[in-house]
């Protein structure tokens, strides 16, 4: 039967306060010392929160003798969406994949159910104004965390003086990327205006909001995101009209008509201006000082974005891409979408995980029926928001906290259509969605559903039947989760221990170990991977006997194709899989195997299948055809390059090599001529030309042209190093250390350099020291 929901329980007040913290904590949790990066480990405490809410709820039903269900219905096409994409994910090339990835992935069946049941706790708990200001200070009390971890980077640089402790921290803030704590930034701007211009503030607190709110403002010009100083700016504009309006309705006392000037808003407004009419010279700015952080992120456009989605529906209309899948539609589209002009462009290699926003990565990824209710879902949730802002504040009480709530849940409504923010901002989303769904009906009156069961045997046993199903089906998946956030970790120590050909052998086992646990083809990729470094170092040992080597190397190259192929067997869509192939055989083939030569180039046939027209895997067909001595079939697959992107720097250098192995330096000299003239910002192929003029002996132009490759690529340190050899080789000792010298102002550990230096002046040569290669190390990377 159905009653008032009046029943207030230990078990409901505890999973309130765990779900509560968890979301308030994630947007500066981390977890310090271990390998995880910073979104999994939020992923980590908004899961063991959403399963503790879970549980709490479970033995609250159970011990009041009730089911409680939210006032409005609009939580039911949320579920009905999560379990159409559920059984569509079963038709998906490898499930685990779209049920779980690597145990936090964005738009999986695992994280949709988690924003669920954010959603759907705090729907029905968040129901005492008292609570909803607590959770609004612990956001606050997180926001100026956020801020101030920022700041000590940027004045210390605390991730580099204890760089052990912040291993997954690699964005230079607690919340995730650059834009993603631009996002939180927006929102902090947006809630610290409100009670700024509105006096919700005791005077002494409200100049530190003051002092917040200006601290922000400057961290988002350091940021340099285009798309939050629009919001900023629309929001300051509204702050201006509202205030200027015939009759303005404050919210403290609602007897107060007089018409005021938003100060606060026309601040909003000029910084808006300047930070979107400005933002390539705030970047130059920025770039030119030691703020520890560059925001190079970049996303899919509007129409980009429905170009994938209708192209994905028009090859698979029931299933779409497949959850956790975006990249791979984006992939297999993007040359069809875009055409030559994209692939010509510098960008034409960056992988898309996200559509244009949210929103459109999830229609993308949902299949037609589920995307069908889950746009129905999501225009539920528009009109909950805007008709908010369609009410006289004062026939409501004027409340404050209400006020706040209606700016920040349009705002949030904003970032998940138009913006693609980590996977806990998209869960805090819905948490938030949640709390303002019960504030709302509780201002209403409208009582959440209650259905009691202790009065009928009958319905009591069935209940807690059900209720105990429940709660061994949220134990399990809870065991489960676990299990990939372990296998997650192994994988991750593995990728660290391996940078050291010392850790190989360990970082293959924990990579074997988490395949064991969870089945994913990138887990198959990563081990297939590890296994040709372990190739590369057995074929370089000469510590162990030839036999000994012999045997083993067997071994691990049946072992490393064995791993690539079971990748593929994973998931036979995803061209990356038969990269890791081609990676084991382009190994064989440049330690001499020329048998796998056509193997190699059908494989990588295969991958232009599913990544059509994509230059680098051409190029990568090049590079194997010269390492198998096939230079014809090289020039040909170079022409391929050259006539979908006319700029790719990497053709010409390989065709001059091409040249200068054939003993034909002038043509390589003429193709060099050539990318510069179409590439007259490109370091490397200045740098290339160098290499050129020492392999004939002429080291005066040499020098010269690593002078124009430093200017054009100041940051690697192959330039500097071939540049003194060149000037040691004429005979310039000064010119020698003054490159040196001003090499050193690029690296964290000038002792190498400083080295280099004293040899010069002891009379020493250097010049051995020269790189002939195209190395591109970074020399801030040192």
């Amino acid at each position: 039967m159905e009653e008032n929901y009046t029943i207030k329980s230990k078990f409901e007040k505890i999973g309130l306060l765990a779900i509560s913290y968890s979301v308030g904590l994630s947007l500066v949790f981390f977890i310090p010392f271990l390998p995880f990066s910073l979104v999994f480990g939020k992923g980590i405490l908004l899961t063991f929160g959403a399963f503790l809410g879970i549980i709490f709820y479970i033995l609250d039903c159970i011990a009041c003798g009730r089911f409680i269900l939210p006032a409005s219905k609009t939580y039911i096409f949320f579920a009905i969406t999560i379990f159409l994409a559920f059984i569509t994910s079963f038709f998906v090339p490898n499930t685990v994949n779209s049920f779980i990835g690597t145990g936090f992935d964005f738009g999986t069946i695992s994280t949709l159910l988690i924003a669920f049941v954010y959603f759907f706790l705090f729907s029905i708990w968040t129901r005492a104004i008292d609570f909803t200001k607590h959770i609004s200070k612990t956001f606050y009390i997180t926001c100026c965390i956020a801020i101030l971890f920022v700041i000590l980077e940027i004045i210390f640089g605390i991730t580099k003086l204890v760089p052990n402790m912040f291993l997954g921290i690699s964005g230079s803030n607690l919340v995730g990327s650059f834009n993603d704590f631009a996002i939180i930034l927006g929102a902090f701007v947006f809630v610290n205006s409100l009670v700024i211009e509105n006096k919700f503030l005791r005077k002494p607190v409200k100049i530190g909001a003051i002092l917040i709110l200006i601290l922000s403002l400057i961290l988002l010009f350091i940021i340099n995101y285009v798309f939050i100083w629009k919001l900023i700016g629309l929001f300051g504009l509204s702050m201006l009209i509202y205030r200027l309006m015939p009759r303005n309705f404050n919210i403290e006392n609602s007897e107060n008509t007089k018409r005021k000037f938003s100060v606060i808003g026309f601040i909003l407004i000029i910084c808006a201006f300047v930070g979107i009419i400005g933002s390539n010279s705030i970047a130059n700015l920025t770039a030119q000082r030691p703020l520890y952080f560059i925001n190079n992120e970049s996303r899919l456009t509007l129409a980009s974005s429905i170009s994938v989605i209708k192209n994905t529906y028009y090859k698979h209309p029931f299933i779409g891409a497949g959850l956790n899948r975006f990249n791979l539609a984006w992939e297999s589209s993007k040359s069809q979408i875009l055409g030559g002009k994209f692939l010509s462009s510098p960008y034409w290699n960056i992988s898309f995980t996200h559509g244009f926003g949210i929103f459109f990565t999830l229609i993308a990824t949902l299949g037609v029926f589920a995307g069908i209710v889950f746009i129905y879902f999501m225009i539920l949730i528009c009109k909950k928001i805007i008709s908010l802002f369609g009410k006289n504040l004062s026939s409501t009480g004027k409340s404050n906290t209400l006020f706040i709530y209606s700016t920040l849940s349009l705002y949030s409504l904003v970032i998940f259509l138009f913006d693609t923010p980590n996977t806990a901002i998209f869960i805090v989303i819905f948490a938030f969605w949640g709390i303002l769904y019960s504030y709302i009906d509780n201002l209403k009156n409208l009582n959440n559903k209650v259905f009691s069961f202790i009065h009928d045997s009958r319905y009591s046993f069935f209940s807690i039947f059900s209720l105990m199903i429940l709660l061994i089906l949220n134990l399990y998946g809870g065991y489960y989760m676990s299990r990939s956030f372990y296998a997650n970790y192994l994988v991750n120590k593995a990728s660290l221990m391996t940078a050291n050909s010392l850790g190989i052998d360990m970082g293959e086992s924990y990579i074997k170990k988490a395949l064991s646990i969870h089945k994913l083809d990138s887990y198959a990729r990563a081990l297939s991977n590890v296994e040709v470094l372990k190739i590369i170092s057995i074929i370089n040992d000469t510590s162990k006997p030839q036999e000994q080597l012999r045997s083993l190397l067997t071994e691990t190259i049946n072992s490393a194709a064995e791993s690539a192929k079971l990748s593929v067997g994973m998931d036979p869509s995803n061209y990356q899989n038969y990269l890791s192939i081609l990676r084991v055989q382009e190994v064989l083939i440049s330690f001499g195997n020329k048998d796998v030569y056509n193997d190699a180039i059908a494989i990588s046939n295969k991958v232009l299948t599913l990544n059509p027209n994509n230059p680098g895997v051409i190029m990568r067909q090049a590079k194997i055809a010269v390492s198998a001595g096939a230079y014809e079939d090289a020039n040909i697959f170079i022409d391929q390059v050259v006539s979908i992107n006319p700029y790719y720097i990497d053709a010409y250098i390989l065709r001059s090599q091409i040249h200068v192995t054939l003993g034909q330096t002038d043509l390589a000299f003429n193709i060099l001529d050539q990318g510069i003239l179409l590439n007259p910002q490109s370091g490397d192929l200045m740098y290339q030309k160098g290499l050129l003029f020492i392999s004939i002996g002429d080291y005066s132009n040499a020098a010269e042209a690593f002078e124009k490759a430093r200017r054009l690529s100041p940051n690697k340190l192959n330039i500097y190093s071939s540049l003194a050899g060149s000037y040691e080789k004429i005979g310039n000792k000064q010119a020698v250390i003054d490159t040196l010298e001003s090499a050193k102002k690029y690296v964290n550990n000038p002792d190498e350099i400083n080295s280099l230096i004293a040899r010069v002046k002891n009379g020493e040569s250097i010049f051995n020291t020269a790189s002939v290669t195209t190395d591109e190390k970074d020399l801030k990377n040192e």
